[in-house]
């Protein structure tokens, strides 16, 4: 039994994490396409499975961010980078 995460998760990776009272949970990680582009926003979909039901699910949104540069070198059109989460428990059951 492993009782690390790993440093990173890729696409198909399916974690198994342990709970308090040895509750087996897996973390699943939907299909994986990044778009990478000037302004782009990808999202991240994921689920953590308990006893066959998905107990929460989450996603995170990776914004790209870039800097054009108008014909005088200064700053044009640009976005920020940003890297967010957010999480939804399902309350069917009484997860930890």
């Amino acid at each position: 039994m492993n009782t690390t995460l790993p440093d990173s998760i890729e696409y198909g990776d399916n974690i198994t994490i342990y709970g308090y009272e040895k509750e087996e949970y897996r973390l699943i990680m939907d299909e994986l396409y990044l778009s990478c582009g000037n302004g782009d926003i990808d999202w991240l979909n994921m689920a953590v499975w308990c006893a066959g039901e998905k107990c929460a699910t989450g996603n995170i949104k990776i914004t790209y961010g870039f800097v054009d540069f108008d014909d005088d070198g200064g700053i044009g059109d640009s976005c920020d980078e940003d890297i967010s989460y957010q999480t939804k428990k399902n309350n069917k059951r009484n997860y930890r």
